[in-house]
Parts: C-alpha cells; sequence; structure tokens
C-alpha cells in the first residue's frame, strides 16, 4: 500500500466517525430537549399545585405576578447614595 492509500482510508475512517458523531450529537440534543420539556411540564404542576393549596384562583395569581413587578421597579428606581469616608 502506498502512502495515499493509507490516507485515504484514515480519511475515510474520520469521515465515517464524524458522522456518528453527529448522529449521537443529535441523538443527546433530542433528549436533552425532552427533558427540558419535562422540566416546564413539572414547574407548571408546580404551580398549579401551590395555587390549589393555597386557594388561588388565576386572577389572585395575575394580581401577585403585577404587585411582584411593581415591587421590583419601586426598588430598582430608587436613587443609589454613594458613601463617603468623612477623612476625605
Amino acid at each position: 500500500m502506498s502512502k495515499l492509500d493509507d490516507l485515504e482510508k484514515k480519511r475515510n475512517r474520520m469521515v465515517s466517525e464524524a458522522e456518528k458523531a453527529e448522529k449521537q450529537a443529535k441523538k443527546y440534543q433530542e433528549i436533552v430537549r425532552n427533558k427540558r420539556l419535562e422540566v416546564k411540564k413539572i414547574e407548571t404542576e408546580i404551580i398549579a399545585e401551590t395555587m390549589v393549596q393555597n386557594n388561588l384562583s388565576i386572577n389572585d395569581l395575575q394580581k401577585l405576578i403585577k404587585q411582584g413587578q411593581i415591587s421590583n421597579q419601586n426598588t430598582t428606581n430608587q436613587p443609589q447614595y454613594n458613601q463617603q469616608n468623612s477623612g476625605e
């Protein structure tokens, strides 16, 4: 065998391995996507169960969210005062 033949075989092997790795990567990306969707589903169930346990309606939840947003805006809009050392 010539060096050229060896290099061509090596190249073909690498192409095959790359294709195989790409298929595995796609498989794992799909697994990750499904797991993230399952997490979101469980989080939705947690919210629903919290609402049931606290006897909250959708309207109550929306009011709480709006209150939280207003509260966050109030804390982020407060002026920041720089403290200076008295010895300066």
